[in-house]
């Protein structure tokens, strides 16, 4: 956990920490695919398994507060050495993707 990402948060909330665990937990399972090397498309399938982890949690959250606690995390989080080439928008649409579709959303972002 990234500390001076967790103090922009203030309290912790904890669907950006669902997200950042379930973040790293796509690149778990990219590793153990065989999927390795930084990339734009590696990066959003991360955060596509990032939304699919947040519903396997079960919170009942409304898509609409899911999209607005995602869009406050993706903001507030800019870790070093991330490619930023990758717009809110587009992680966001990840997130959502994967959070409404599951983990076979997250597979179509390896043949995007």
């Amino acid at each position: 956990m990234d500390i001076e990402y967790a103090s922009v948060l203030g309290d912790a909330d904890s669907v950006a920490m669902m997200l950042i665990l379930g973040h790293e937990w796509g690149h778990m399972l990219q590793f153990d695919l065989g999927l390795v090397g930084p990339s734009e498309r590696l990066e959003l399938q991360a955060d596509s398994a990032a939304g699919a982890f947040l519903a396997s949690e079960s919170l009942g959250l409304s898509i609409d507060a899911v999209t607005a606690r995602a869009e406050a995390a993706l903001d507030a989080w800019s870790p070093e050495g991330v490619l930023r080439s990758n717009s809110t928008t587009d992680r966001l649409r990840a997130v959502l993707d994967g959070y409404t579709n599951g983990w076979d959303a997250c597979l179509g972002y390896e043949r995007r």
